[in-house]
């Protein structure tokens, strides 16, 4: 059986080939739903061979939607390996160009164990069987040339985007490496990204989807309340069919079928959890390095302390307790661990959360500019309303659709605009918003501090700073979300 998301290019042709000879059937697996999946072909011709394709599966389904379509991309990728004997790669040996791209499936399926047979789409004629974790045997050649990739660059291109960043950071810094401390700190960076970046996508995986659950069910209960008091606001002013009231009635089923679905699954206390895991791990790549096996900082921050029984907790410590011993740094390595720092953990998370204040922000200030205008309508409806009814004697309907109209709208414009104002509250999207621009600014001191630094001695002060501030702000993410539960409308 072949598993593919068919998407254009070699997705399409290895169960293309395999129908062809019947040597296997063909299980489609998608990230979107294919109406949805076809706008992202880039021609009618290719949508057409998507759909021919998907008629010819035994069978086909849609994965659960994630946050985003990238994030859509990256699940299918790793449900196919998570259910695959062998991963054949039909691959260029370059870094992903996108979340959920080969390479990052390849480095995926590394960290999973699973055989992968890759071709290079350079020198099709070859073929290799790719080691199954980063640092461990050397990749087997099979048969053709060889596909011209150091084996350095190909273990960072199967660490995905980890590797990727690694490489441009080496490759970038000045003065230029010598050879020696160029494959001395490849491994060393190898070693740590390939023992703990499994378990960081495992993490960030599990965080974004309960994320996307939290989120869609707190905002499917303002939305149904709202709807509940319209509906029996409507029946009653407008006079509608009695019948009509069993609309509210459902509503408020599902509010309650939602809230007590989320409290008897979790979903806000394991994606908080899942994104402390996540967090404490990412920042555990960038110590490590730097500092090789110590005291995990998580220890050190009281998110720690409110989650101390959780299983994310245990993981990392496990994570930690099992990290191979490294050797110790050599001065002549200052230049590449600054770059490295610099470039992908301060810069990168000063980038990120200007990024997050900015569109925190935006939605704080949307919200309140759509709940301002419910209570403008509110207040131009109160005011036509209070007028005699005289008034609408030129439409001859004195107590007719104009009045009811009125009330209907006196009700349920103020009933929307306090619903925003909950979702505003719930969310806190203005202290977010302040928070990370607060982070940035404070990153940005850091990113000053980093250049001046002169040895490994000053730069360890300077990561454990760093580690410092972005737990602490972990810990304050988590007194902030952590009050705010699935509600019940």
């Amino acid at each position: 059986m072949v598993l593919s998301s068919l998407a254009e290019g070699a997705d399409r042709l290895v169960p293309q080939v395999a129908l062809d000879l019947g040597h296997a059937g063909l299980q489609a697996v998608l990230p979107l739903a294919a109406a949805d999946y076809c706008q992202d072909f880039s021609s009618d011709d290719s949508r057409a061979e998507f759909r021919a394709l998907l008629r010819r599966a035994e069978s086909s389904q849609v994965l659960e939607p994630r946050p985003s379509r990238p994030a859509s991309y990256e699940s299918v990728g790793h449900f196919i390996v998570d259910h695959s004997d062998v991963l054949l790669a039909l691959w260029d040996g370059q870094p992903a160009r996108g979340q959920g791209g080969t390479a990052e499936v390849v480095a995926y399926a590394r960290r999973q164990g699973v055989p992968i047979y890759w071709i290079d789409t350079n020198d099709p004629t070859s073929w290799k069987r790719l080691g199954e974790s980063p640092g461990g045997d050397q990749d087997e050649k099979a048969a053709g040339p060889n596909p011209g990739i150091a084996p350095e660059t190909a273990e960072l291109t199967a660490l995905g985007s980890w590797g990727q960043d690694f490489q441009a950071s080496r490759d970038h810094v000045q003065p230029p490496l010598d050879q020696e401390s160029r494959d001395r700190l490849t491994a060393r960076f190898a070693t740590i990204a390939g023992h703990f970046a499994g378990a960081y996508d495992e993490a960030e995986d599990r965080a974004l989807s309960l994320q996307g659950r939290y989120r869609q069910a707190s905002l499917a209960s303002y939305i149904l309340a709202t709807l509940a008091v319209l509906i029996v606001s409507a029946q009653s002013i407008l006079h509608l069919n009695h019948w009509i009231i069993l609309g509210e009635v459902v509503a408020i089923a599902l509010i309650l079928l939602v809230y007590h679905l989320g409290q008897h699954k979790e979903w806000h206390l394991h994606w908080m959890e899942s994104r402390l895991e996540a967090e404490w791990i990412r920042n555990g790549i960038f110590v490590a390095f730097l500092r090789g096996r110590t005291i995990p900082g998580i220890d050190r921050h009281w998110s720690c302390k409110w989650v101390s029984n959780a299983e994310s907790v245990k993981r990392v410590r496990q994570l930690w307790s099992d990290l191979p011993t490294l050797p110790e740094l050599e001065e002549s390595d200052l230049p590449l661990l600054r770059q490295y720092m610099k470039d992908v953990w301060i810069t990168q998370q000063k980038q990120y959360h200007e990024d997050k204040s900015g569109h925190e922000k935006a939605k704080h200030n949307r919200i309140s500019g759509a709940g301002e205008f419910m209570f403008w309508g509110t207040f131009l409806a109160a005011i036509l309303h209070l007028l005699p009814h005289s008034f609408y004697h030129r439409w001859h309907l004195p107590d007719g659709p104009i009045i009811k109209t009125l009330t209907l709208l006196a009700i349920g414009l103020p009933t929307m605009g306090a619903a925003l104002a909950g979702l505003r509250s719930h969310f806190e999207f203005n202290k977010i918003a302040s928070r990370s621009a607060m982070m940035a600014s404070h990153l940005g001191d850091l990113e000053k501090d980093l250049a001046r630094v002169q040895s490994i001695d000053e730069l360890g002060k300077i990561v454990e700073e760093a580690e410092t501030l972005m737990l602490q702000e972990n810990s304050d993410w988590y007194f902030t979300i952590g009050m705010h539960h699935i509600e019940k409308g």
